[in-house]
């Protein structure tokens, strides 16, 4: 079963207790950058202003 469609394995990704998958291409961003802007846009936004449709405030 994919990462992403097991609730346990998604969990421990999250978590940190699981590594992310070496195959394939390379993640343009980690899962910490995403979380942390997402953090820094609902802090100063608001919750309802965070997506998955605000990529251009990722660090780059």
């Amino acid at each position: 079963m994919p990462v992403n469609e097991d609730p346990k394995a998604v969990a421990e990704l999250l978590w940190g207790l699981r590594k992310p998958s070496s195959r394939g291409p390379r993640p343009a961003f980690d899962l910490d950058q995403v979380a942390g802007t997402a953090v820094k846009v609902a802090d100063t936004e608001g919750l309802e202003a965070v997506s998955m449709q605000w990529p251009y405030r990722l660090p780059t």
